[in-house]
């Protein structure tokens, strides 16, 4: 059993599998329940703490196995579940504090992939060497990090919008907290998937994008909620997760 954690220690690898795969069943209770309703919250809550256990156990991974797209995804997930409980609270200058801690620690997955990215354009030019007896890597694989960066940066301007509604932040609230969770879902959905993406046959692409189709599924899905649809003065803060 213990050499399924091999190289990481044990405990770490099996709090982040375990709790991982909760987390996930968590999720899907949240998203089946009746929103607000005592299920809804509780589940949402379990999802909250298995995702930040499984995000902070990701980057403890990667002092054993350095892997910077890892520890962007775990930084991002921190960042999203802990906006979308935000969100959800009235503004006070506690929130407004933490707030922008969740915008930072998106700010810092930003910073990973757009430097990555730039080594990896930087070795597509010619303008950088890689490694002694590593061959440069095909360009669709150095574009990776790129296209993954197109995600922190959208929750990025979401936060500025975001802030700018000032009092009328209610009237977003729903919408910005079922995104965020959704898509924390789906990073979550999305670390197996790489994982056993040899065993499953998926090519590299498919098995990084495409869990995270499950987005916008989830949006649509509950584009006629009527939390989803508040506007205006109607539209109040609902229960914690």
């Amino acid at each position: 059993m213990l050499q399924l954690a091999d190289p990481f220690p044990p405990v770490v690898y099996f709090l982040h599998t375990i709790l991982g795969t909760v987390g996930v069943l968590l999720a899907v209770v949240a998203l089946a329940g009746v929103k607000g309703s005592s299920t809804h919250v509780r589940a949402g809550w379990g999802f909250v703490a298995a995702s930040v256990v499984a995000a902070l156990t990701a980057v403890a991974f990667s002092v054993t196995s350095p892997s910077p797209l890892a520890v962007a995804s775990a930084l991002m997930v921190l960042a999203l579940v802990s906006s979308a409980v935000l969100s959800l609270r009235p503004m006070s200058a506690s929130i407004k504090r933490a707030e922008w801690a969740a915008t930072a620690t998106m700010g810092m997955a930003w910073l990973i992939l757009a430097a990555l990215g730039a080594f990896a354009l930087a070795l597509a030019t010619g303008l950088a060497a890689p490694p002694p007896e590593a061959e440069v890597p095909p360009f669709y694989v150095l574009a990776l990090p790129l296209l993954y960066a197109a995600f922190p940066t959208h929750f990025l301007l979401d936060d500025r919008r975001f802030r700018r509604l000032g009092a009328d932040r209610a009237t977003r609230a729903y919408p910005r907290h079922l995104s965020r969770m959704a898509f924390a879902f789906a990073i979550a959905v999305h670390a197996p998937v790489v994982s056993f993406a040899d065993d499953l046959q998926f090519s590299l692409y498919v098995a990084f994008f495409g869990p995270f189709l499950l987005w916008p599924a989830i949006l649509f899905a509950l584009r006629q909620h009527p939390r989803l649809r508040a506007r205006g003065s109607d539209a109040r803060p609902m229960a914690p997760v």
